[in-house]
């Protein structure tokens, strides 16, 4: 049995070998602006891609690639909500894993332990998306509902093509001012 995927851009993914050379941020900005966050139990459209740029936003220059790129794995693997991720348990963390070193390798970064700036961004997008594009949904408690908010970050990236190219042109610039000299 093979264990691969097949990109927009012909790439095949071995989910239990990747191969870095076989990981574009095309393919990635493709599947991630195409995914909706929720499981798609929101009023607008908006994205994983969306959310990552809106991460980006939130944190400084060191770190915005990682921002980026810190649900990448879901252009391969889906956006599984997390208590899904949980009763998965080690099987699907072995694979996303696997899958965020490889993306890790492409772009020179550490997507396996990423900064806590990275996660206090992440949860701040998650609470800001959850108030402004599920308000109906259920009350998640006060671990989420004391936090802090960014609004108008969702304002900021509304229209998805705009939105996917600044993504990609945004990797692609973080990426070069590293010194990544692979070719995009």
């Amino acid at each position: 049995m093979s264990y691969w995927l097949g990109t927009v851009s012909g790439k095949k993914i071995d989910l239990t070998s990747p191969d870095p050379d076989q990981i574009t941020v095309e393919d990635i900005a493709h599947a991630l602006f195409k995914i909706p966050r929720f499981n798609g139990h929101i009023e607008e459209p908006w994205s994983v891609g969306h959310h990552s740029l809106g991460v980006a936003t939130l944190v400084s220059d060191q770190y915005k690639l990682e921002a980026l790129l810190h649900d990448a794995t879901e252009a391969y693997l889906c956006d599984i909500p997390s208590p899904l991720k949980w009763f998965l348990g080690d099987t699907y963390r072995e694979v996303e894993v696997r899958i965020a070193r490889a993306i890790g390798l492409r772009f020179s970064v550490d997507l396996v332990d990423l900064p806590e700036q990275i996660k206090i961004a992440d949860s701040i997008m998650l609470m800001t998306e959850y108030e402004r594009l599920q308000p109906s949904g259920p009350n998640w408690g006060t671990d989420y509902s004391n936090g802090m908010r960014a609004e108008t970050v969702i304002d900021t990236y509304q229209h998805a093509s705009y939105a996917k190219d600044t993504f990609i042109r945004t990797v692609k610039q973080e990426a070069a001012k590293r010194g990544d000299t692979i070719a995009f």
